[in-house]
């Protein structure tokens, strides 16, 4: 009987490159909106660009729930709508 080797994850695909630069961009947005970082950028483009991010967290998070994914409904729908609501609190704050 021969042992099974445990399978390895699959090398990072270019999707999810391009997902994590996208995130690292959307937060440095977040934390130019807040004033934590500086932009150099007048005031209501970083703004415009801080709520199209939560948009499209809020995209994200009906899409989450709308998946055929159990994983993804129970586990990422309620991480989504986190991001969404720190970042709509960021904002408003």
């Amino acid at each position: 009987m021969g042992r099974r080797r445990a399978r390895a994850l699959p090398p990072p695909s270019c999707a999810s490159v391009v997902a994590v630069v996208l995130y690292v961009l959307f937060g440095g947005i977040l934390l130019a909106a807040t004033e934590i970082l500086a932009s150099g950028l007048p005031r209501i483009v970083v703004m415009v660009a801080a709520w199209v991010v939560v948009g499209y967290l809020a995209l994200g998070t009906v899409m989450n729930a709308l998946s055929r994914s159990p994983q993804e409904r129970w586990t990422m729908t309620p991480v989504s709508a986190a991001l969404v609501l720190c970042g709509a609190v960021a904002l408003l704050g």
